[in-house]
């Protein structure tokens, strides 16, 4: 209906039934099908099929938040992290990590193959700020991603305190002079978990004095001669 109603369309919206396509299962759907040689012929000029996508288009996450919206995935994993994906041609995901990367949101994600296609997929801390990106204040967006856009953020706001607050006692433990292993024994992680959150937030490292002990000298390796 949102794009019907934006191309100012009277075309009907029907349904598409249950089918297989390249190896995917698809559920029952609708389809809206317009008529136009002026907007395919601009569809094409943008890149759609072959050459490179028109870099407006590469560089707004209004063009990438309808993509999602028809082929990405993102919601809520049952230890309550967010996750997020999308599928695609390689030429259309290697355009979104252009993206992702021009917005520091890229991370360690790599484009992977996905049966026919081909996939990028991250979950935690990276898809939260891709969903924050995409969705956050956006004017238009599919309903049901939405939802899910908004179930993540409202889990992230509900965790920051939290999370605020322990990275204030973090901070407070080892400025009082414990260890990273000693605070992480406390919160039953490693030292080098404590030490990436400590980086996270820019809490300083204490001071080091000293150092190694130099290396004594080695003695020589021929004896030496009695003398004559």
């Amino acid at each position: 209906m949102k794009l019907r109603d934006f191309l100012r369309s009277t075309h009907t919206i029907g349904t598409a039934p249950t089918g297989n396509y390249g190896g995917y299962r698809s559920r029952p759907s609708v389809r809206f099908t317009v008529d136009s040689a002026q907007l395919a012929e601009r569809i094409l000029c943008l890149g759609r099929y072959d050459g490179p996508i028109n870099a407006t288009l590469v560089e707004s996450r209004d063009f990438w938040r309808g993509v999602v919206d028809g082929d990405g995935s993102l919601g809520l994993l049952a230890t309550g992290y967010a996750h997020f994906g999308l599928v695609g041609s390689r030429r259309l995901l290697e355009a979104f990590m252009i993206f992702l990367r021009s917005n520091d949101l890229a991370a360690k994600m790599t484009i992977r193959p996905d049966k026919t296609i081909f996939q990028v997929a991250t979950a935690g801390y990276t898809a939260e700020k891709i969903v924050y990106f995409l969705y956050d204040n956006a004017d238009v967006a599919l309903d049901r991603k939405a939802v899910a856009a908004a179930e993540i953020l409202a889990a992230r706001d509900a965790r920051l305190p939290a999370e605020r607050s322990r990275l204030a006692q973090i901070a407070d433990w080892y400025q009082s002079g414990e260890s990273l292993k000693q605070i992480g024994s406390r919160l039953g992680v490693s030292g080098v978990t404590i030490l990436r959150w400590m980086a996270k937030e820019d809490i300083p490292r204490r001071k080091r004095y000293g150092g190694r002990r130099p290396t004594p000298p080695t003695a020589s390796r021929h004896p030496r001669l009695a003398p004559s």
